[in-house]
Formats: structure tokens, sequence, C-alpha cells
């Protein structure tokens, strides 16, 4: 049995955890490699990093020789995900989902 989650995959998007800048670059790596072996291509400008609690001088994760961008929220299958763990922002973004679902459906219901 697994002691900690390592990845999460759905269809084309996958999230990397790493403890360490190092873990999460060999990581990294080693789906680049594994992708090429198998004629795939890990698009560096859609690849973005989140840090959480991470040293402001840490170096960079690379992809091909570029640095990967760094950003403090992103979406994963409908969920909003920030540094700040985004559980007001995930709701929010989820009530306004609903709120335009219940508009277009107003006119259905009359």
């Amino acid at each position: 049995m697994l002691e900690k989650l390592e990845d999460l995959q759905f269809a084309d998007d996958l999230v990397l955890l790493s403890q360490t800048i190092t873990h999460a670059q060999k990581k990294f790596e080693a789906l680049q490699e594994q992708a090429d072996r198998i004629g795939l291509k890990v698009n560096a400008s859609r690849t973005k990093e989140m840090r959480i609690r991470t040293p402001p001088n840490a170096r960079d994760i690379m992809c091909r020789g570029k640095a990967l961008q760094q950003v403090t929220v992103f979406a994963y299958l409908g969920s909003i995900v920030t540094t700040t763990r985004g559980t007001q922002e995930d709701v929010e973004a989820r009530y306004i989902k609903a709120q335009v679902a219940f508009s277009v459906l107003r006119p259905v219901w009359r």
C-alpha cells in the first residue's frame, strides 16, 4: 500500500505531487522521458507549477530548458486549487456555475 499520494491523473490532466523541488524535477523528467518514449510531448507552455511553503530562492522546475510558469490558483477537474487551500474560491466558483445553470433553466420552469 502506498504511504503517500504521488500523483493525480484524469484523461490528459496530470498533477505531480512532491515534497521537494529536486523530487519534483526528477518526477517531471521521468514523465518527459516516458512521454517521449511513446511519441508524446509535454507542452511546456501549458504546464504550470504551484508551490506551497517553498523558500523564495528555490530553483525553477525546467521543461526542455524553459522554466515552468508558477501559479497560485488553478482549476483541476472543476475544483479550484490555491496555495491557500482554495476552499472559499472553490465554493464561490461552484456558486457562480450554479447561478448560470439556473438562469439558463429559468425559461423552462416558467
